[in-house]
């Protein structure tokens, strides 16, 4: 080697954390915002005689990503627990950059016909392909990384990611794998990880599935959902409702990390989520209940969404740490992206459609306030069940 030749000097925490939330876009941009637009998407890309259905299938599209996520979780899970998570990361975020883009460039209904509506599925199959592995791989990553006491702030960072994919890209292209895994893959048996989430630790998987189906069912209903709603309902325009939601997001984005400390320094990290989710079940009916009665009034709006959406940053802090901390090294990538993309591939994805199909079949305004109970209650029995590890060295 010669003498001017430099070794490639190992990224920093904050190299990491960069590369950790950065691919994550697709998480907060395509998949929410595709939802989060519904309405105004559903004219472009299907016949407008019927707005109701027109809405339903813009709804069922969205959910045919997710359905997706599943197949590319176990994939990208499986390749990520014999590999490492830094390659992994890298493949997965390069693969999301292309249908980010066709999205964006398919013809509308009035210029394709039933080709639009066509296009648009298969992008979004393609879409859900590539996402399956991405979250849980930089969440697994940063959880691994992080100092020591600081897990779930480090990992919180996963869910914030709002800058394009060519430059998660070029980050993410000098990555290494973490000491752990290293450690690990040099004695790993020929087991797959795939196999044991299913079966040597079957309860785990199973108990994260059903934390992410409630989980995600909660968080496409306040981040999704909700804007909609209000215009449906005329409570307000559907830019007014908008403009509200993005500003609560804006609001969000500081407090998963701030809450994430919570988890790490005094609330253990599963008590803290299951009290943030039993809080949300308790107050979800009275404040859709008060949103009407006000008539859409700003100020009942503003607190509602208030309310729920710093709920819901508890788990969205915490909730990385917690998914990587339920398994061990050997399956974790496969347990957490198998558990978290069928979770929200068949309950988060399915979340819109079923709430204004509630509305239809049950004439109650609030039908989708009410799942967004039950699924609380859900997701808080699920965690009662789940070991707390928070304090503990992972395994």
């Amino acid at each position: 080697m010669s003498r001017n030749a430099r070794a490639p000097r190992p990224p920093t925490l904050r190299h990491k954390i960069m590369a950790g939330f950065i691919g994550n876009v697709v998480e907060w941009y395509d998949f929410a915002v595709y939802g989060y637009l519904a309405g105004v998407i559903a004219p472009v890309f299907f016949p407008s005689g019927n707005p109701t259905a027109a809405l339903l299938a813009t709804y069922g599209i969205f959910a045919a990503g997710f359905i997706m996520r599943p197949l590319g979780a176990a994939v990208f899970g499986w390749f990520g627990d014999r590999y490492g998570r830094a390659r992994t990361m890298q493949i997965s975020v390069t693969m999301m950059a292309l249908p980010t883009l066709l999205l964006g460039m398919l013809p509308s209904y009035e210029q394709a016909g039933l080709l639009a509506p066509a296009l648009l599925v298969l992008v979004r199959l393609l879409q859900g392909l590539s996402v399956g592995g991405e979250f849980s791989s930089s969440a697994t990553y940063l959880v691994e990384t992080a100092p020591k006491g600081k897990r779930g702030l480090t990992g919180s960072w996963a869910n914030i990611g709002a800058i394009l994919g060519i430059a998660a890209i070029s980050i993410r292209r000098n990555l290494h794998n973490s000491e752990r895994f290293k450690k690990h893959h040099e004695g790993r048996e020929e087991t797959s990880p795939l196999l044991q989430a299913f079966t040597t630790n079957r309860r785990e998987t199973l108990l994260a599935l059903v934390f992410a189906s409630s989980y995600g069912t909660c968080y496409y209903i306040a981040f999704v959902y909700l804007p909609e709603w209000l215009s449906a309902q005329d409570l307000m325009s559907r830019g007014t409702a908008l403009l509200i939601n993005t500003g609560m997001m804006v609001l969000v984005i500081p407090a998963m990390p701030l809450f994430a400390i919570v988890g790490d320094r005094w609330l253990r990290r599963r008590s803290w989520i299951a009290l943030s989710l039993m809080l949300l079940s308790i107050i979800a009916w009275p404040l859709h209940v008060w949103m009407l009665d006000s008539g859409g009034s700003l100020t009942a709006v503003i607190v509602a969404h208030s309310l729920v959406f710093l709920l819901l940053a508890v788990p969205l802090g915490s909730g990385p740490a917690l998914f990587v901390e339920l398994f061990p090294e050997s399956d974790r990538l496969s347990g957490y992206s198998v558990a978290f993309n069928l979770g929200m591939g068949v309950f988060g994805g399915l979340t819109p459609m079923i709430a204004t199909s509630l509305i239809a079949i049950t004439g109650l305004l609030t039908a989708p306030a009410m799942y967004l109970a039950i699924t609380s209650f859900i997701a808080v029995l699920a965690l009662m069940l789940m070991p707390d590890r928070s304090r503990e060295p992972l395994r």
